[in-house]
């Protein structure tokens, strides 16, 4: 009777044994799948935040009232002041701008949603912005907040505001961009909060906008739904194409003490939703 119970005891603990090694496997399987999935979710803040900031830069500058002649003449040569009065032709928005500053401007793209004329992307909601000065003056920063906004399939909250900082030696504009309690709403980011620096460049073709591009580094911070904390770095500078609806080109590095290090890298430069994900050496094509 011993030696049965015995042999019981072995077997039940060898089956204990294999069942916590794997729930350990499923854990680690369950971790791999968390980080690509954060890192996905991550990028699409990047992609939402770079469109952001081209809507608010086509809208600021469609807006006799938000940008002044001192501004168009100096800080905005080159800069495709073709815009100016002609928003229809670049966004869907219906655009309301108050009277006397600061100046409060509520874009509304409908409840319903619409279609971005030049990039075929879907918006809905509002957000409202409020400038303490004119657009591109030096210092003039712009509130940003959201209210039922989508981007695409993903809708967006929390707070943002940019900051005009002046003129690049190369003669880039250049803007401070920051993001508080962002979340768009997934598992993979719960939770989401950003640094950037924006360089707005004209590609050494002054009148033409259609070939511009904003150069955007910095680093982010956010957790998921679990409340797994991870960091966003910069490596390569992430390249947004005017009137592209993808970042085209650079990459990121996201980085938790609950999971592998992984990079993607968004291209060569093509306006395409593709990326390459690496995570542990292992590197694959994704679609964002």
């Amino acid at each position: 009777m011993r030696l049965i119970s015995s042999k019981v005891i072995v077997m039940l603990g060898m089956l204990g044994l294999m069942f916590t090694s794997c729930q350990k496997d499923d854990q680690k399987v369950s971790k791999s799948m968390d980080v690509e999935a954060s890192v996905q979710g991550v990028s699409k803040n990047d992609i939402i935040v770079a469109d952001l900031f081209e809507q608010i830069n086509i809208i600021s500058r469609s807006n006799p009232s938000l940008i002044d002649e001192s501004a168009k003449s100096k800080a905005v040569e080159g800069f495709g002041d073709d815009v100016l009065g002609h928003l229809e032709d670049f966004s869907c928005a219906k655009v309301k701008v108050n009277v006397g500053w600061p100046k409060v401007v509520t874009v509304d793209y409908g409840a319903g949603g619409c279609e971005d004329p030049k990039t075929k992307k879907l918006r809905k909601g509002k957000i409202k912005l409020t400038y303490n000065k004119v657009w591109l003056a030096l210092g003039c920063e712009v509130t940003v907040e959201f209210e039922d906004y989508w981007c695409g399939d993903t809708k967006f909250d929390g707070y943002c505001k940019i900051t005009s900082t002046g003129i690049a030696k190369n003669g880039n504009l250049k803007f401070k961009l920051e993001c508080e309690g962002t979340k768009i709403h997934c598992e993979c980011v719960e939770r989401w909060s950003c640094k950037k620096e924006i360089e707005w460049c004209n590609n050494g073709t002054l009148l033409n906008i259609f070939d511009d591009y904003y150069s955007i580094t910095g680093y982010g911070e956010g957790s998921d739904n679990k409340g797994n904390y991870f960091t966003e770095k910069i490596k390569v500078a992430l390249i947004k194409k005017a009137f592209c609806p993808w970042i085209s080109k650079g990459s990121i590095e996201l980085s938790s003490s609950k999971a592998p290090l992984c990079t993607l890298d968004f291209g060569a430069g093509d306006c395409d939703a593709k990326a390459t994900l690496t995570i542990n050496g292992t590197t694959k094509q994704i679609d964002l």
